[in-house]
């Protein structure tokens, strides 16, 4: 029976192959991880079960003009319905696109007082800031707001 040197050729190349044995599994499981938050980040956003609950997101101004001049900054409850294609801003009824980068909330129709209004409200997918833009087309006159968007669950009171 032979007895290995633990200083030997043979134990340093055992060594050295276990220790890149080691990096390959500790990288699985990192990748395995990073893959796996991603995976229920962007879940959070595309529900697809019939039971889905529509995700409510809370979206806060950080700018805010009214025809280019500074103006006031908005709260904005939005609930999004993944299993209606139908979004609620604020109570009101927009139609809803998704893309694989965004989330658009849009609507052109009339005022109360019977005015032409565009209606457009596009949130970053990966970064949940968003860009709002309500005009008033007759006149010309615009509100833009820009600001971000945070993620919680609405109660099933909500769906509709």
């Amino acid at each position: 029976m032979r007895l290995q040197q633990p200083f030997s050729d043979d134990a340093i190349r055992r060594d050295q192959s276990m220790e890149g044995l080691r990096r390959v599994v500790v990288g699985s499981a990192v990748g395995s991880l990073l893959g796996a938050a991603a995976f229920f980040a962007v879940d959070v956003l595309i529900s697809t079960s019939a039971e889905a609950v529509p995700t409510h997101l809370t979206c806060k101004d950080t700018t805010s003009t009214w025809n280019s001049s500074p103006y006031t900054l908005f709260t904005r409850q939005v609930i999004l319905d993944f299993d209606t294609n139908s979004a609620t801003v604020d109570g009101n009824e927009r139609h809803f696109n998704v893309t694989p980068a965004e989330l658009t909330i849009h609507e052109q129709g009339r005022n109360k007082n019977g005015t032409r209004t565009s209606y457009i409200f596009k949130v970053d997918r990966s970064t949940l800031k968003y860009n709002h833009e309500y005009e008033f087309i007759s006149s010309g006159s615009k509100f833009r707001s820009n600001g971000q968007c945070q993620i919680t669950k609405a109660t099933t009171a909500h769906k509709s």
